[in-house]
């Protein structure tokens, strides 16, 4: 295929766009829009290969994965090498494990879909992924997997005068699945192949159905694709639907600058251009590894400049001495397969990166002050016993040995959601302590009140729990002692986690609810109301308990503990007790009300976590919690006391 420039000039201008979004948002706030650019030049390259290779009868579609792979793959894994052992000495335990788990998602094609279930490409979280970009790599292999195999079927079964008509109707469909998708799952329409096909096979309409144009016909055609690719780039931002309808915008750009063909303008032909644009894949992989790299050691201002240039020169040497690697063609079946790729190259960073991955992150090879601080995170003893899908809750009984579940009239039963379990180790030693046995209930992000669902990933299990803890055991046991260990500013407040774009906990009623979700949602009835009422009817035939919610950080209190030391430092993190206390006004305010009003008893932790000032994230270097908010078997400890005078009243 004859080299276009205008290709190679809309490739700068689309790894320009992302480079400069991601070092610069407030100055290029839709450059993301140069991936779909991306998107639109493979699809019309990919498909002037195959349908050209198709109709002279030479297409051979193994070749085809080889000529690919000799593009992609010897940079990108040059890449994830270097992460990893870059990861090796700088990155927390947690850090490295999480990377080597998008190592392996990279190399193996699948990170789009890793990426999906993890978190948006805008969330803030997102900026700690230093391979979040290869998702667009993932969706370009699986084209390229999917779609000569696509175009060598019609090819058999649809006339050739019609050919080309199909893949247009194929592009609509997709387009339409990409709008319903970006309505119903988001996520899933910004990651996945079934709603970015559209975009590729877009360049395969301007191969397909070229246009015959005049001179000044292309210039006025180039301009206004030109024109529509700035627009995009400088009004589009993160805040709208994507892809959605708007990417028509860049897309149709992009389309109308390949339709017209001119070789020869000021923005796309150039010395500048074309030299990024050779560049454009090398830059593309390497840029965001240094943006991430830039914010973990918090360098920013000027030095973001430094970033942009250090891109420039990585995608020059990785173009230079790393792109120009090739991998044999060769008629091969999948017994010689290994011939012509080296699956011994893919197999010895997947082996590393699993490795890692399944050592916590090589745990062994970090100083023991390291390990102690992530040991802290280590799992609950009572995980499989207590706290299981399969489990209901367990039973401790008075020496603070777990039981099975049975007809048991215990002193204290616990309920809540994960920090009660994050404080069940401890109040199963001081229960046994006292003397006291102690029955647990909880399930992650269950939110024990009935009829309320604050969580989409925990339904079924939490309604289930709760339905057997109020509905058969509280029936059954009338005045039980019942503990209620909580995260409570999560449902009144949302999330303070920085790895949330939308922090706001989805609450709502069940079906089965006397209440509607428009009540809940219009504020007509009052969350702070309906739970209030809850645990204050709750009182009349049982002696309710409830533990205030402890500190939240918002970051990972062991892994920015170990970057610190990482870095040579030993800084302490410490929350403002002002802050808790705001954060916390409207559970303050609603465990008083049913303090006066119900005799409900009130268990406040912050008397033992906190000072008169500030709260301390870890004492003597010791965390003492395990991530941003469930406090460790350390911080729990700390409410010993408070549970002492709890079982001895």
């Amino acid at each position: 295929m004859q080299f276009r420039k205008d290709i190679n000039g809309l490739r700068a201008i689309a790894v320009i766009s992302v480079v400069l979004f991601h070092f610069f948002p407030d100055l290029l706030p839709g450059g993301f829009v140069g991936v779909d650019i991306f998107f639109v030049i493979s699809g019309y390259l990919m498909t002037s290969i195959i349908v050209k290779g198709i109709h002279n009868e030479s297409f051979n579609i193994l070749n085809f994965y080889v000529a690919r792979a000799n593009r992609i793959v010897p940079a990108l894994f040059s890449l994830c090498l270097v992460l990893t052992v870059f990861g090796w000495f700088f990155l927390s335990p947690q850090d490295l494990k999480l990377l080597s788990k998008h190592v392996g998602s990279s190399i193996s094609f699948l990170s789009n879909m890793i990426y999906f279930g993890e978190s948006g490409y805008f969330d803030t979280a997102s900026k700690s992924k230093w391979l979040l970009h290869t998702w667009s790599l993932s969706v370009e292999w699986q084209f390229y997997i999917v779609y000569p195999l696509v175009l060598i079927t019609l090819s058999k079964f649809v006339p050739r005068e019609l050919f080309k008509y199909s893949i247009l109707g194929l592009t609509l469909l997709g387009f339409v699945v990409n709008l319903i998708y970006s309505y119903v799952a988001p996520e899933f329409a910004y990651f996945s192949l079934v709603t970015r096909s559209w975009e590729m096979m877009v360049g395969s309409l301007a191969f397909l159905f070229p246009w015959t144009l005049n001179q000044k016909t292309k210039i006025k055609i180039a301009y206004v694709g030109l024109l529509l690719l700035i627009l995009s780039c400088v009004f589009l931002s993160e805040d709208f639907m994507w892809p959605s309808y708007y990417a028509l915008v860049p897309i149709l750009g992009t389309f109308l600058i390949m339709q017209a063909n001119l070789q020869y303008n000021i923005f796309t032909d150039n010395a500048f251009s074309q030299v990024i644009g050779k560049w454009s894949y090398s830059i593309y992989l390497w840029h965001w590894p240094i943006v991430v790299g830039f914010l973990y050691f918090e360098l920013s201002g000027l030095s973001l400049l430094l970033g942009l240039t250090m891109s420039v020169l990585c995608g020059f040497f990785s173009y230079r001495y790393i792109e120009s690697i090739r991998f044999k063609k060769r008629n091969f079946n999948v017994l010689n397969l290994y011939k012509s790729i080296p699956i011994w190259f893919v197999l010895i960073i997947g082996g590393i990166s699993s490795n890692i991955f399944l050592t916590n992150g090589a745990m062994w090879h970090y100083s023991d002050e390291i390990k102690v601080l992530n040991g802290s995170s280590s799992s609950n003893p009572y995980t499989k016993t207590c706290f299981s899908d399969e489990s209901f809750g367990c039973f401790f009984n008075a020496n603070g040995k777990a039981e099975q579940l049975g007809d048991i009239n215990p002193d204290l039963v616990l309920i809540g959601d994960s920090h009660s379990f994050a404080i069940l180790p401890i109040l199963v030693e001081t229960a046994a302590l006292n003397n006291k046995s102690l029955m647990y209930f909880g399930s992650s992000a269950c939110l024990p009140v009935p009829n309320l669902i604050a969580s989409a990933n925990n339904i079924d299990i939490c309604n289930k729990r709760l339905e057997y803890f109020y509905d058969d055991f509280l029936i059954k046991h009338p005045n039980s002692n019942v503990l209620v260990a909580s995260r409570f500013p999560i449902y009144f407040a949302g999330y303070n986690e920085s790895d949330y774009s939308d922090p706001m906990m989805d609450v709502r009623f069940s079906k089965n609810s006397e209440y509607t979700i428009s009540d809940l949602k219009s504020n007509k009835l009052e969350l702070e109301t309906v739970i209030g009422n809850h645990f204050c009817s709750l009182s009349e035939d049982h002696n309710i308990s409830i533990m205030t919610t402890g500190p939240e950080f918002g970051i990972n209190i062991p892994n920015e503990m170990t970057k610190y030391l990482n870095k040579g430092k030993k800084q302490p993190i410490s929350l403002p007790i002002s802050e808790h206390i705001e954060r916390n006004y409207s559970i303050t305010r609603m465990l008083s009300k049913l303090s006066q009003k119900c005799g409900v008893n009130i268990l406040e932790v912050k008397d033992y976590l906190c000072d008169e000032y500030m709260c301390p994230a870890s004492i003597d270097g010791t965390p003492l919690y395990k991530d941003d908010d469930h406090l460790s078997y350390e911080g729990a400890k700390l409410l010993t006391p408070l549970f002492n005078n709890f079982f001895q009243k």
